[in-house]
């Protein structure tokens, strides 16, 4: 979809940056992913209201994709979509070929 992700961690698990930025290195090294540390919510809010920034997904509380939606509104990016997976901080990675159904 000639969308490139950003990848902001969880502020629990910056731990997860080294075998992420190992796993996804191809991805990166092609301008396709990003990955950052989590630097609090000033950072985190100018991250989604970024001009180049057409949808956010994220992770955490409903207050927190309200929070989201009220910060692109403010900067006058309504347009910016949102999808979440409230309640939870679980990293999915997803690869070509066939599960084996565990």
């Amino acid at each position: 979809h000639a969308e490139p992700v950003l990848l902001k961690l969880h502020p629990l698990r910056p731990w997860l940056s080294p075998p992420l930025l190992l796993i996804l290195a191809p991805l990166i090294a092609r301008n396709i992913v990003a990955v950052t540390l989590d630097r609090g919510v000033e950072q985190a809010s100018a991250l989604c209201t970024h001009p180049l920034v057409g949808h956010v997904h994220l992770t955490g509380s409903e207050e927190t994709a309200t929070a989201v939606r009220a910060s692109l509104d403010r900067a006058g990016r309504p347009h910016v979509g949102i999808t979440s997976e409230l309640g939870c901080a679980t990293p999915w990675l997803l690869s070509p070929g066939a599960g084996s159904g565990e």
